[in-house]
Parts: structure tokens; C-alpha cells; sequence
């Protein structure tokens, strides 16, 4: 048996294919990134498609709301005319109910100068309302009422003073001088703020042509707009108004502003219906049209198959 000779290196014998540990551990490593990528990647995915899941869903619920109003709409205009008068439906205070799968429907039928008309109003009318809707004081009341009766064209006034206010606020621009197209103009005339727009804008209308308001199916915060009413007289109408379906019950309580009050017959509506899906979605639709503009020649056979609440 030969002996290693004494100070002669010992050489190392490795099997065939083998790789250094050091080569084990960086493959482990990448590995580990691919596969941590590849669950980001992965997880990255899957919520963008929850999210464009849920955009979808959120818009087919938005859509089925808003035709569901629509099909409210429609609904209201035939009950409006209905041929059986005790089904017929009219405006008044309270709103109607109606279950129209998939939605519920609140619908509030008034008659349109139920609201005050911004081009037919009187100045006492808009002081009123801007005092109390808008919580304006007396004397910011009656300058705002002004310079809607300015941008209406039916007050009398300097037009370059007019154009001065205006610039001073950095307008470009000075009144109409002409009837309000649609109440989305108000926030254009000099004084009007956002908030203030918001605090006024359900009360009021341009498809009434009347200077006076019906007051029969009149929401409180127009009627506490009348001039020469007291809080006690308001709430001694509506309480005679609730527990009574003559219109002219309780109107003695209006005298004081008898000026004002008027128009018990309508000769146009305005309709507002609130449609809320199950989920909880809701949207709001507002519509004006004339008496005349409903056909009195449909087929109402339809109407029998919705379930009607009415309260």
C-alpha cells in the first residue's frame, strides 16, 4: 500500500455534475423574486378587475335608478289624467309612493306656481323667500331681490351703475336684462353665492308664469315666504291643509298676503321623483310640463298592474 508522501498537496475528489452551495442559494433567491412578482402581478390583476367590477356594477345601478324616475315620470303623467277620478292623482303636499321594480319611487306632484316663478315674482315674494330660505338679513334680502328684478329686466335702474357692481366683483359681464331661461341662472346674478343658490333653488321656477303662488300643494318654506304672515298663521294652514282635500281650505289664515296667493287650478306641473334601489342607490329627477301636454287618449289598462301606496 503506497503512503502519501510527507508535503505533497492532497487533491479533493467532487462526483461528476456537483455545484458549489453558494450556486443553491442564489437559484433559491431567484426563485423566490419570480415568484413574489408573479403574486403581485397576479394580485395587482385581480383588483383592477374588482375595481372595474364594481365601476360596472355601480353604473348599471345608477342607470336602473334613473329609469326607474323615468318610468315614474311617465307613470305620473298618465295618473295625472286618468279617465276614474278616484284613482286620478293631483298635486298636493304629500308625495305619492309607488313600487316600480327594482326601485321604490317618491313622487311629489305640484302645481308649478306651488313654487315661486324668478321672472313673475313680486319684490315683497323674492325679499321673502331670500330672508327666510336664504337667511339673509332684511336689508341683503331686498338688494339681492333687486338686482334679480335688474337681471330680469323688470326694474328700473342705471345700467352703468348696474355694470359697475358687477365689474367691482371682477365680472365680465353685466345683467340680462331678460327673463330667466331656467333657475340654473341664478348663481350668474351679482350677490348669489353657491350656498346661497343651494338654499333656494328647490323653491323656485321658471315654469309658472304666475306672479302669485297656489298655495295648496306649496311647500312651508314657500309659504313662510309670503309677506305679512306669521309663523303661527303658516302653521295654522298647513295643519287645516293637512287634514283636508279642499283647496281653499284655511285660505282666510293667507289674507294678508291674499296679493300673493292664488291659482287653485294647474295649468302646469312640476314633478319630482325620487327613485332608491334596494342596494340604496338613489337619484333625483325634477320635471316641468303643461296641463295641455299630457294626452288624455292613452291606454291606462297598463296602470293596474303596479302596486300603488298611497299616503
Amino acid at each position: 500500500m503506497r503512503q502519501r508522501q510527507s508535503g505533497a498537496p492532497v487533491q479533493s475528489i467532487r462526483p461528476t455534475g456537483y455545484a458549489p452551495r453558494r450556486s443553491h442559494g442564489l437559484a433559491l433567491v431567484a426563485v423566490l423574486w419570480v415568484v413574489t412578482l408573479l403574486t403581485v402581478m397576479a394580485g395587482s390583476f385581480s383588483l383592477t378587475i374588482r375595481r372595474e367590477a364594481g365601476i360596472a356594477y355601480n353604473i348599471v345601478q345608477a342607470t336602473q335608478a334613473r329609469l326607474s324616475a323615468e318610468a315614474g315620470l311617465r307613470y305620473t303623467q298618465l295618473q295625472l289624467v286618468h279617465p276614474d277620478t278616484s284613482l286620478r292623482w293631483h298635486a298636493r303636499a304629500e308625495p305619492y309612493r309607488l313600487a316600480l321594480a327594482p326601485a321604490e319611487l317618491e313622487i311629489t306632484v305640484r302645481d308649478s306656481a306651488a313654487l315661486i316663478d324668478l321672472n313673475q315674482a313680486s319684490p315683497e315674494l323674492l325679499t321673502g323667500l331670500l330672508q327666510t330660505a336664504g337667511g339673509l338679513d332684511r336689508e341683503h334680502s331686498e338688494g339681492l331681490s333687486a338686482h334679480l328684478l335688474l337681471w330680469r329686466g323688470t326694474q328700473a335702474a342705471s345700467p352703468l351703475a348696474d355694470a359697475r357692481d358687477y365689474a367691482a366683483a371682477g365680472l365680465d359681464y353685466g345683467p340680462r336684462n331678460a327673463p330667466f331661461v331656467s333657475v340654473a341662472e341664478l348663481p350668474l346674478v351679482y350677490g348669489m353665492n353657491p350656498e346661497l343658490y343651494r338654499r333656494l333653488a328647490p323653491w323656485l321656477t321658471v315654469d309658472s308664469s304666475r306672479a302669485y303662488i297656489s298655495p295648496f300643494s306649496a311647500p312651508p318654506e314657500v309659504l313662510r315666504a309670503l309677506p305679512g304672515l306669521s309663523d303661527n298663521d303658516i302653521a295654522r294652514y298647513l295643519e287645516a291643509r293637512a287634514h283636508s282635500n279642499e283647496p281653499t281650505t284655511g285660505l282666510n289664515l293667507l289674507a294678508p298676503a291674499a296679493n300673493d296667493v292664488g291659482g287653485l287650478t294647474p295649468s302646469a306641473y312640476t314633478v319630482e321623483i325620487t327613485a332608491t334601489l334596494l342596494s340604496g342607490v338613489q337619484t333625483t329627477l325634477r320635471a316641468s310640463f303643461t296641463r295641455d301636454a299630457l294626452s288624455f287618449t292613452a291606454d291606462f289598462g297598463a296602470l293596474s298592474s303596479y302596486d300603488q301606496r298611497i299616503y
